[in-house]
């Protein structure tokens, strides 16, 4: 069993595209692994983070490509382009969120026969290949892992302020975008973006080939009965 130093090593003598179809192999063993017959639940994040071999893949791919990659005007607007539509998709389903908040707080207020509780989640989406393709190699990998943009609300009205908050920062040199503060200076980058690039796998690369956006908005109405 190699150590992780040791997988590192290893690693750095592998080509971009012996990274990415050691990823695919380790993905779709890890999902077969993982595969829940109840939930047909696919690896998030936070389940691969800082404890598999896949994880350790997919950071060195990021790694790498972020290092040979350089801004130019050209670039710059596009990014700050797919940041404000990466915003503006969730900012529409926020929008759509608030009427139901609102319509569920006040079943639950009236007592409602069924409504006890509720949860809402919004998810924010970003493909490169077809969604509904079986091949997407490692697009398929890192879209099926990533965590931008998704807010589970469990306590709606102060994820909804915590929401305007964080968008009222500008992210343009938070996190791992500060390598490049001189170029977004003069522009901003939302929260979803900040998400997508420092919070995901996807390299700046990555971002550049992005052709769709899909946001979500899933509702759970719970009902709760205690056997007496």
């Amino acid at each position: 069993m190699k150590t992780d130093e040791e997988w590192d090593k290893e690693l750095e003598g592998y080509s971009i595209e012996e990274l990415e179809r050691l990823a695919v192999e380790l993905h779709d063993a890890y999902h077969r692994a993982s595969f829940d017959m109840k939930q047909g639940h696919r690896p998030s994040l936070d389940s691969i983070k800082g404890k598999s071999e896949l994880w350790q893949v997919l950071q060195e791919r990021k790694h790498r490509l972020n290092d040979g990659f350089r801004f130019t005007l050209e670039r710059v607007a596009c990014f700050v382009k797919i940041s404000d539509l990466l915003t503006e998709c969730l900012e529409k389903a926020w929008a759509e969120v608030k009427p139901i908040m609102q319509e569920l707080d006040k079943r639950i207020q009236d007592q409602d026969p069924f409504v006890q509780d509720y949860e809402l989640e919004l998810k924010l989406h970003v493909f490169v290949t077809d969604p509904q393709s079986d091949d997407r190699g490692i697009y398929g990998v890192l879209q099926d892992i990533i965590s931008a943009g998704s807010t589970v609300l469990q306590v709606p009205g102060r994820c909804y302020e915590e929401h305007n908050t964080l968008n009222e920062l500008n992210w343009n040199a938070i996190d791992e975008l500060r390598h490049y503060e001189t170029e977004l200076a003069d522009h901003y980058i939302g929260h979803a973006m900040h998400e997508l690039y420092s919070h995901s796998m996807w390299s700046l690369p990555d971002i550049f080939k992005i052709t769709e956006l899909w946001a979500e908005v899933i509702v759970t109405r719970q009902h709760v009965r205690k056997k007496v």
